[in-house]
């Protein structure tokens, strides 16, 4: 069994709401770089909505109102920054909703690659990745989340999460200490 790098939502519509996100972007292609020049395994993690098809329901106070009519699958909305563009015969796991497993082909992804513990890369820090913390850890991964390379408009819940929920369930670290410890190769 191995780890994989697990890169979420660097996408437009969500990247827009950071006063300036060029500094959790640079970090996140930083690791991603180290981890595919090591040759080890990266999956890209997205929100996209097919273009006709059921809204998502108002209840739905993410996707169902804040986003209502965005992340369309090949808009604007969902387009990635090119240092963290997914490569060739990297997987890229379609998500509808917060979650990363609800109604993804994630867990499927992981089991094919052998991939017993993920190293977290994303934003925003309050939405997917809180949300990757809590699901794969009952899912019995080993996690790893990088606290420089994820971030949240609201730094507050940032720095909650990062020093509060996340360490019950993961270890944390910057990327730097993750990159000096060798454990992009």
């Amino acid at each position: 069994m191995g780890s994989a790098l697990l890169v979420m939502d660097f996408q437009a519509a969500f990247l827009d709401l950071f006063d300036d996100p060029a500094g959790v972007v640079d970090r996140a292609a930083g690791v991603l770089a180290a981890t595919r020049d090591a040759g080890r395994p990266v999956v890209h993690l997205r929100v996209a909505f097919p273009p006709v098809g059921p809204p998502v329901p108002a209840a739905n106070r993410m996707f169902g109102q804040q986003f209502r009519g965005r992340m369309i699958e090949g808009s604007p909305d969902v387009a990635v920054p090119d240092d963290l563009a997914p490569r060739p015969g990297e997987p890229v796991v379609t998500r509808r909703r917060t979650g990363p497993f609800a109604g993804s082909d994630l867990a499927p992804v992981l089991r094919g690659l052998g991939i017993d513990a993920l190293v977290l890369t994303g934003v925003s820090t309050g939405g997917v990745v809180a949300s990757t913390v809590c699901a794969a850890a009952d899912e019995d991964l080993a996690l790893t989340v990088l606290s420089d390379a994820v971030d949240d408009p609201d730094p507050d819940l940032h720095a909650a999460l990062v020093g509060g929920l996340f360490p019950q369930h993961a270890r944390v670290v910057t990327s730097a200490e993750h990159l000096a410890q060798g454990r992009a190769r």
